[in-house]
């Protein structure tokens, strides 16, 4: 009973805590703008220049905290690794959050790639499928196309999905099945990512 009690309290703090983390980086973002604009009125473009590129970064951050919560719980019989995110530009200015599960000598890295340039070519192998290449098949998962590739080998493979043309959802798996890769893509909230700003 102790232990039902205290789980909503966890709750409560943590959710308080990421709340002032939130508001701490919303701050640092309004700094980093108005030293720019401060450095850009003098006449200091190299110094306006860092601080916009600073506060890009602090958002994308932002982002990477909201894309985070859609990555999905293990599913059973598996484990889940902290989450990795990325906010640089290396997508072309998006964002990108990762998180891998394990179970004996199977992996598997689900990862929540946004508004990255690299979308486009997806939604156009999702239009054709005369794309497609190798043994890449279209599934439908939870209402949402999706690539499902098994290598040659058998036991490694990738699911893409793309989510409201802003998101791509991958799934890599290093010694699975099919149906590995299928049970991790139907634990996702799509819905609920592609109403993410």
């Amino acid at each position: 009973m102790k232990t039902r009690r205290a789980w909503p309290a966890r709750i409560i703090l943590a959710a308080a805590l990421l709340w002032l983390a939130g508001a701490a980086r919303a701050d640092d973002i309004k700094d980093a703008i108005t030293e720019a604009l401060r450095a850009y009125e003098a006449g200091e473009y190299t110094t306006a220049a860092g601080q916009l590129d600073y506060a890009a970064q602090l958002v994308r951050q932002l982002k990477g905290g909201r894309l985070e919560a859609f990555l999905p719980q293990p599913v059973a019989g598996w484990t889940g690794a902290k989450t990795e995110m990325n906010a640089t530009s290396m997508f072309g200015g998006g964002t990108s959050v990762e998180r891998a599960y394990t179970k004996l000598d199977s992996r598997i890295t689900v990862q929540i790639i946004g508004d990255a340039p690299m979308l486009q070519g997806l939604l156009m192998m999702f239009g054709n499928p005369a794309m497609l290449q190798g043994n890449a098949k279209l599934q439908t998962i939870k209402g949402q196309r999706a690539i499902v590739q098994i290598e040659p080998n058998g036991t490694d493979g990738e699911l893409s999905i793309v989510v409201g043309q802003r998101f791509l959802v991958k799934i890599n798996g290093n010694r699975v099945s099919r149906d590995d890769l299928i049970a991790f893509a139907q634990t996702i909230d799509y819905e609920g990512l592609a109403k993410t700003n």
